[in-house]
């Protein structure tokens, strides 16, 4: 069933109000693209179970996702089995992206991940928020404040002391660190400078532990724009002017907390990832910059994350791969968008729920009836519920002959298509690649333009032209 064929670890998931639907064990390959690795995955049972199976050689936090929902679980390699409920959320508006539940698990060991990163972080929540006199100490950012968190922390790290797990030991370090980066307002620079010599300085990148990926994209947030970092005008000219990795590495080694060359290429390739959507630099600069590191990097480990931070940015731009997806006809026939190459597509994402979506398909079947010949029609419903879809489809679609299917619970289309509301449209031409993304709507927009407007041209070129006649009609 699932992708590892030899696992040394199986998580149980109780997910009741799942039954028939696709769920994925999933982890972050990094935590600057945030790019999905899919460990496994599979179908919740008619007794609303499903199991995975992982082989973690170390910590890791884990996402198991289900519909449009997911739950965090920390992979210890000691603990060999996890029991865990998946609750569904009950809510009065629908979400098609951003549900996050908590999971429930059943027994689980004493000194495993998730047992201590649970009580510490309890412990954390009441230390910063316990009461109304420890929030006003906490906004207060006062020596008290300080001297309180000091404590803490000489508190936690002897309570923790005899917990050899390297996993956790760092995430309680650097959940601390993230609270006392912004712990003395009066003399920030000083403080932030303590901070850099006990928690930066020397030590190794952890690329996999969240809550110090957290502190770090924290510490240098902004980097490219921060005028305190660096000479902000040599970073646009290395940038914008040059394109330069060159030129860029040499103005950001001018600063003291990033004189180490690993860690220097590490930051920079998230400062270009921040960077890319703001509007001081040249994207296309960035990207070559990031381009270079790929392909001659200072750590191997670097160029993977600039490949997926490259990946992620060209994600559906004009003239990229359109994402795979497969659905199930009414007639039962399996049908994905690769056995449709050679046709242009006009891909809807639509819910029952959602009035614009039905309305739209009214319109939708105007154009398949004048443009039937040359674009090929496609509805995918995001309806939480396979049922609502299917009574949909028996009460509404009298003269709607184009593709239907449902999305049938699989998370990976919401992420590949980055869908977060519904109805949107997409226009992928004969070779499979993306022509509008997202394409215009059927109805008119701000401008009045609508998609007809794109369908007419492409009859318009498509259409043999007839031949001309001398000494007849024309």
């Amino acid at each position: 069933m699932g992708i590892n064929i030899i696992a040394q670890q199986t998580i149980k998931c109780y997910a009741p109000s799942f039954k028939g639907q696709i769920a994925s064990l999933v982890t972050f390959e990094d935590y600057i693209s945030y790019e999905y690795r899919i460990l496994d995955r599979g179908i919740v049972d008619e007794n609303g179970y499903i199991t995975f199976e992982a082989d973690p050689k170390k910590g890791m936090k884990a996402i198991i996702q289900i519909q449009d929902k997911s739950g965090a679980i920390y992979l210890d390699p000691k603990t060999p089995e996890y029991n865990v409920s998946f609750p569904l959320e009950v809510e009065n508006v629908q979400k098609l992206n951003g549900n996050t539940v908590r999971l429930v698990f059943d027994n689980l060991p004493k000194n495993d991940l998730n047992t201590l990163i649970l009580e510490f972080n309890l412990r954390f929540d009441y230390f910063l928020y316990g009461d109304t006199a420890r929030v006003m100490l906490t906004a207060s950012q006062s020596k008290v404040f300080q001297d309180s968190l000091a404590n803490f922390t000489s508190r936690t790290f002897d309570i923790y002391k005899d917990i050899d797990n390297p996993y956790f030991k760092n995430y309680f370090k650097y959940s601390i660190a993230s609270i006392a980066l912004y712990s003395n307002r009066q003399d920030p620079a000083k403080n932030k400078y303590i901070i850099f010599e006990t928690f930066i300085k020397g030590n190794p990148i952890l690329y996999h532990n969240d809550a110090y990926m957290s502190f770090i994209k924290d510490f240098y947030r902004d980097a490219l724009s921060d005028v305190i970092l660096f000479d902000r005008d040599k970073i646009m000219f290395a940038i914008n002017k040059l394109s330069s990795r060159e030129a860029l590495d040499e103005a950001m080694a001018s600063h003291y907390y990033l004189k180490n060359d690993v860690f220097r290429e590490f930051i920079m390739v998230n400062a270009l990832m921040e960077g890319y959507h703001t509007t001081f630099f040249e994207r296309r600069n960035m990207q070559e910059i990031l381009w270079k590191i790929v392909e001659d990097p200072v750590s191997e480990k670097h160029a993977d994350i600039a490949k997926n931070v490259l990946d992620f940015q060209n994600k559906l731009l004009i003239g990229s791969d359109a994402p795979q997806l497969s659905w199930t006809e009414r007639n039962g026939e399996t049908v994905n968008l690769r056995s449709l190459r050679g046709k242009h597509v006009y891909l809807q994402f639509w819910a029952s729920w959602n009035k614009p979506s039905i309305q739209e398909m009214l319109i939708m079947k105007k154009l398949k009836e004048k443009y039937g010949k040359y674009v090929t029609f496609v509805s995918i419903s995001l309806d939480a519920n396979p049922e609502d879809y299917e009574q949909f489809m028996k009460n509404n679609t009298q003269g709607m002959d184009w593709h239907f299917g449902h999305y049938n619970g699989d998370s990976k289309i919401l992420d590949d298509y980055n869908l977060r509301n519904v109805p949107i449209y997409f226009f992928i031409d004969d070779k499979g690649r993306l022509k509008q993304s997202p394409a215009l709507s059927p109805s008119p927009n701000g401008t009045y333009k609508s998609i007809d407007e794109s369908f007419f041209y492409l009859k318009k070129k498509l259409e043999p032209k007839a031949e001309f006649q001398i000494g007849g009609r024309n």
